[in-house]
């Protein structure tokens, strides 16, 4: 998820005139913590992926499969997401869809070296797809929540898909920064963003993508807001695309609902492993 600024606001109302600064230190959040609890369904077997990169940093891996299995899901987390902690919640929710699961932590999250800058988030993306696509036979989807988002974007945007699902996404970054400063602020704040996160633009990525696309977000998502998911799909010139709004859920929670597994076990299996 994304919570890097959002606490200072009413700080920064207290001035006059302000600038509300949006840099990768505001995106990055590495969360060091616990090892990642055993929350394999029955059948599944976990595996771990080691390897060094080029610059000698270490990249971390897991995969999450069973050979019944036609489908297999890259999940890219959200900015404060790392294996220890977060692979189990995601394990437990997107199983129940009968899927195949690889997920990797970024550079300095998890069990992963290194320090995160998007221009190397984007190129550790496409790596890690290159990876998964060696690894699996059948339909391989990519998934990214948030921050996760835009590497699932770039992903789409230079490889090609069998499917493609957004949660709790953004369109670009000069849209979801306008997003963060309420109405009666905007006077008094202009919002200034990192040329390094402009690179970034998930509405140039479903103008151009083709394959099935689901837009997940939660109704109650003050981070990234409904609006900025329904522009998204609007936007998308793919042929089978669905928006699936969860009811009272927020930022990062919309793959708790109670309707959410049944969706998307129909997406995967009736609008991508079908075609």
């Amino acid at each position: 998820m994304i919570k890097p600024i959002f606490g200072a606001l009413a700080l920064v109302l207290l001035a006059s005139c302000t600038t509300l600064k949006v840099d990768e230190s505001a995106v990055f959040k590495p969360n060091h913590s616990g090892l990642i609890e055993e929350a394999l369904p029955e059948g599944y077997q976990l595996r771990e992926f080691k390897s060094a990169r080029g610059d000698g940093s270490q990249r971390y891996g897991i995969s999450v499969v069973h050979p019944n299995n036609k489908a297999t899901v890259l999940y890219f987390g959200g900015n404060m997401f790392d294996i220890p902690s977060g692979a189990a919640g995601v394990i437990k929710r997107l199983t129940k869809a009968n899927v195949n699961l690889y997920m990797f932590d970024r550079r300095g999250y998890g069990y992963s070296s290194g320090k995160p800058t998007t221009t190397l988030a984007l190129a550790d993306a496409l790596e890690n797809f290159d990876f998964v696509r060696t690894e699996v036979q059948g339909k391989l989807i990519v998934h990214g929540i948030s921050l996760g988002s835009f590497e699932a974007g770039h992903v789409a945007k230079n490889r090609e898909l069998d499917g493609l699902v957004l949660e709790g996404s953004t369109t670009n970054v000069d849209e979801w920064a306008r997003t963060l400063v309420p109405w009666y602020a905007k006077p008094f704040i202009s919002v200034e963003v990192s040329d390094a996160l402009r690179v970034v633009d998930n509405i140039a990525v479903v103008q151009h993508h083709k394959a099935p696309l689901l837009v997940v977000v939660g109704d109650q998502d003050n981070i990234t807001p409904v609006a900025l998911s329904q522009r998204l799909f609007d936007q998308s010139q793919s042929s089978v695309k669905q928006l699936f709004i969860a009811k009272g859920m927020g930022h990062t929670t919309a793959t708790q609902h109670k309707d959410f597994a049944g969706m998307y076990s129909d997406y995967v299996h009736n609008k991508v492993t079908a075609l």
